[in-house]
């Protein structure tokens, strides 16, 4: 059973006896024979201890970072599906479990590149003065109109043309929509599969979507804060589709459908480890050049580039190692699933983004 130190002792405000262990276990009431119950396997131990170490304690119970994650990391970054194999051969224990491993991975992926990305728009706002709208606003204002030239006027009104729309009815190409007596698009869009009250929605954010470009152009970050905010329940959602791609590609290597999910989630963790590296690496060069701290063309901005340029190579042969490992068949074969798997995920990669892009500016 733990004691309390003596020096601590006086300036407790709990009991000691609830900063202690228990000779029994606290939720079943079984009689303990270590740090654990044999019955229900709860810890004795509390939470009435200082921040710091429950903090630690919290930390290590979510990532257990004591030494699982430190024997994690090493083959996760250069040892291609030696921690998926270790796992179907029951070696579990002594490495952080894929799911929390993806989970952690994800999130510190998502929340770097999201304030990344948001402090790198702000940085470029503030410091654009746009001098070419400055100019061409001058310009602009320093010619005259049209009307207020009678020569040019008095030829428009011999063709019966009215200046604003010229050109537009002289143009080769024209799109004809439906208007209503205001001017205003009816049902610019219309999905045939989809619900009509979904289409009515869809035509509704889309009227107003002059208004939401307006507000992104102003500031671009509340679009790419909404995308960030998506992107990372839409990812966790593909990795299903993505282990149901690795069953049809390896459909008779005689392994089950956890299997291939297990080996999707070790490597969309090295895929945000290794992301989340490049970010890093990218803006902080681009900050200390920023700053004048070192200069684009030096020797640092240089080093940082080569190790980004790096990280980009190895991350698919990567892939391509771990599929050779992992499924254990010759370099031709898997060269082929590999190109083909790539090919076809990219793709659907692409187009979710693409949508959740679409999506976000619709629910702004």
């Amino acid at each position: 059973m733990a004691s309390v130190p003596e020096k601590l002792k006086e300036k407790l405000t709990i009991a000691e006896t609830r900063l202690s262990g228990s000779d029994q276990c606290q939720n079943c009431g079984t009689e303990l024979q270590g740090p654990y119950c044999h019955y229900c396997g709860q810890p004795d131990k509390n939470f009435f201890r200082f921040f710091p170490a429950l903090l630690r304690e919290m930390m290590g119970d979510l990532l257990d970072l004591d030494s699982r994650l430190t024997r994690t990391l090493k083959p996760l970054l250069f040892q291609p599906g030696k921690l998926a194999n270790d796992y179907m051969h029951g070696r579990r224990f002594r490495y952080t479990s894929p799911v929390r491993l993806y989970l952690f991975s994800s999130i510190v992926f998502f929340l770097l590149a999201g304030f990344i990305t948001s402090f790198e728009i702000q940085r470029e706002l503030a410091g654009n003065t746009d001098p070419v709208s400055q100019e061409t606003t001058v310009e602009a204002q320093a010619k005259p109109e049209i009307t207020d030239q009678p020569e040019i006027q008095e030829t428009l009104d011999k063709e019966k043309l009215d200046p604003p729309t010229a050109a537009e009815d002289n143009a080769p190409w024209t799109i004809t929509l439906d208007l209503d007596e205001d001017g205003n698009e009816v049902d610019a869009v219309t999905l045939p599969f989809v619900p009509q009250r979904l289409n009515d929605w869809i035509n509704e954010e889309l009227a107003k979507s002059e208004s939401k470009g307006e507000s992104i152009e102003a500031d671009p970050t509340i679009i790419t804060d909404k995308i960030f905010e998506m992107l990372p329940m839409t990812v966790f959602i593909l990795l299903p589709v993505f282990a149901l791609l690795l069953k049809f590609f390896y459909i008779f290597s005689n392994r089950y459908y956890t299997e291939h999910l297990i080996f999707a989630l070790y490597n969309h963790s090295f895929v945000f480890v290794l992301a989340t590296a490049m970010f890093a690496l990218e803006s902080g060069g681009s900050l200390l050049v920023s700053q004048g701290w070192i200069t684009k063309s030096g020797m640092v901005a240089t080093v940082l580039d080569w190790q980004s340029l790096l990280l980009l190579i190895w991350m698919p042969l990567y892939f391509w190692f771990a599929l050779k490992r992992f499924y254990q068949q010759g370099w031709l074969l898997t060269s082929v699933k590999f190109v083909t798997l790539g090919i076809s995920y990219t793709v659907l990669i692409a187009s979710v983004t693409a949508f959740v892009a679409i999506l976000s500016f619709l629910l702004l």
